[in-house]
């Protein structure tokens, strides 16, 4: 069946939904209990090392990458010898970072992986999110919707070029089923409207991401079929991505800001900490504590969310091919191993493990690694 395109008209309660993510800015460092020396950091002789602009191109919405706020809020990019200048954009952050408007950037991995395909001059070097969607549909079709087999001849509503469209290719094509012949994808403008076209059946299936979505379409009478991790467990969402001219010139400070991120890995683990995590979120997104419990820390209300940090190469080669496989990609002379690489990762997480050696959160980092990425 072919792809069709859709712009429904998004119900007025469910513009309330995506009002909710725009106050999610990070509004200015604004200190924290375990807020380091912003003086630069100490090379291997001890000497300080004058901190250096690091431009992070990011989504408004900070509880998409909890571990790079972590890491700016206490310091440890201070301590890495790292100026981090946020650039949040609501849209084009691909693009933006393809012409080296930013050093790296901290979202998505399907424009990345298609902008890679073109030639453009990006990098995947380390993770970000995983998982945080919903499958949705009628309460009426829910029994006939809940095992694969029985999505022969659905209609699919899900955002163009989304994780959620390569994830449900990728699981259909493995249970047996044409993604082409055997059920039709409609592509729609945002989740709002996703949850709008299930409601009128001008979709039978819809894919949606969690928190505040998950909630109107429960409110409109909607059934949650399940996590999209039941379809593929961890599947990747976003990425950090670098502009390669930038990794190529000071690698070294790709490995300074990756230390940070993992050393705020660490805390983010920690439960003796979530609670002044919660508050400084809640701080600066002006939300609830509950909200950011909900969408940080609650796996049943927010997609069984994971921000490993890890580039997960393995997972990334098989995105790769479900993009090559639906015809979005014809990535002529760009080999994927040439798009991935590990090593600034590798070399940051050996950082740590040398500076905490008895952490177990590192060592079971490193484990995963060793099967994921080596």
């Amino acid at each position: 069946m072919k792809r069709q395109v859709v712009k429904a008209r998004g119900a007025a309660v469910l513009a309330a939904a995506v009002a909710i993510f725009g106050v999610f800015f990070a509004v200015g460092a604004g200190g924290c209990a375990k807020k380091g020396d912003a003086g630069g950091a100490a090379d291997g002789a001890g000497v300080k090392i004058a901190p250096e602009k690091f431009n992070i191109i990011a989504d408004p919405n900070i509880t998409g990458n909890p571990l790079s706020i972590i890491a700016r809020e206490r310091g440890y990019f201070a301590e890495e010898g790292i100026e981090p200048n946020f650039i949040f954009l609501r849209d084009g952050r691909t693009e933006a970072l393809s012409t080296g408007k930013g050093d790296i950037y901290l979202e998505e991995l399907i424009p990345p992986l298609v902008y890679a395909s073109q030639g453009a001059p990006v990098k995947i070097i380390g993770g970000t999110l995983s998982g945080g969607n919903y499958v949705i549909c009628k309460p009426e079709n829910a029994a006939k919707f809940a095992a694969l087999e029985g999505w022969k001849g659905a209609r699919l509503g899900t955002v163009r070029l989304s994780t959620s469209e390569m994830v449900s290719r990728y699981a259909l094509t493995q249970a047996g089923i044409d993604t082409f012949k055997d059920v039709r994808y409609t592509e729609i403008d945002n989740y709002p409207n996703i949850i709008e076209a299930v409601r009128k059946g001008q979709v039978d299936i819809g894919f949606i991401a969690g928190g505040p979505y998950r909630k109107s379409a429960l409110d409109l009478g909607l059934t949650i079929l399940f996590p999209m991790n039941r379809l593929v467990p961890n599947y990747l969402c976003c990425r950090l991505n670098a502009y390669t001219p930038s990794l190529e010139a000071k690698r070294g400070l790709f490995v300074r800001f990756l230390t940070a991120y993992l050393r705020a890995w660490k805390d983010f683990n920690d439960p003796a900490q979530r609670s002044e995590i919660i508050k400084k979120f809640a701080e600066l997104t002006s939300q609830s504590e509950e909200f950011i419990t909900e969408m940080v820390f609650d796996p049943e209300r927010n997609g069984e969310r994971s921000y490993l940090p890890d580039p997960d190469k393995r997972r990334v080669f098989n995105v790769w091919e479900t993009l090559k496989a639906s015809g979005y990609i014809t990535p002529e002379g760009v080999e994927i191993e040439k798009v991935v690489d590990t090593s600034v990762y590798r070399d940051a997480l050996a950082e740590v493990r040398r500076r905490y050696p008895n952490e177990a959160v590192y060592a079971d980092l490193e484990d995963y690694f060793k099967g994921n990425d080596e």
